[in-house]
């Protein structure tokens, strides 16, 4: 049989073999499922995670992990104080295995921590994680609210100037 549904695994052609597509690698599914110009942006983007949070940078792997709005809920969660996988999977639509994996992208960006009590691995927020985030952000809120005062003392200057000349009869 050739065509599509004989399993080919051209660029262009739908796997149907379960196993094939299970055994994919999630760039390669992303790649497959993308047609045209735009594969090359997906294959860049998906490098571009795997760089990130594969870097020592302690800072790049917070922000990557806070990127993701599911990392961000759980460490809300565990703001109020810590939980099992379990517990967090309880009312979330994802699964236990999802949540694990969200878990352990958080743990290696610093931001939890995680015990063994008995059978449960309980995560709690690790506020030291933060404090890089939280050093970046004041320095560049510093910095912007700098420059945007100087931008609006500019903007002001050639207003001033110009109004002055027109009240003068140089405009």
């Amino acid at each position: 049989m050739n065509g599509p549904l004989a399993g080919s695994s051209g660029p262009n052609s739908r796997e149907t073999h379960s196993n094939s597509a299970k055994n994919a690698t999630l760039g390669e599914r992303a790649s497959r499922a993308v047609v045209g110009d735009s594969r090359r942006l997906t294959i860049t983007i998906r490098l571009y995670n795997v760089s990130v949070m594969a870097s020592k940078d302690e800072l790049s792997r917070a922000f990557a992990a806070l990127a993701d709005p599911t990392r961000r809920a759980i460490l809300e969660r565990l703001g109020s104080g810590e939980a099992g996988v379990l517990e967090l999977a309880d009312g979330s639509p994802l699964t236990q295995p999802a949540i694990t994996k969200h878990l352990k992208v958080l743990e290696d960006a610093g931001l939890i921590v995680r015990s063994r009590d008995g059978q449960r691995r309980p995560a709690r927020l690790a506020l030291e994680g933060l404090f890089p985030v939280d050093d970046w952000l004041r320095r560049a809120h510093s910095e912007w609210s700098d420059r945007f005062d100087r931008l609006e003392a500019h903007l002001e200057s050639p207003m001033t100037a110009t109004n002055e000349d027109k009240e003068n009869g140089n405009a």
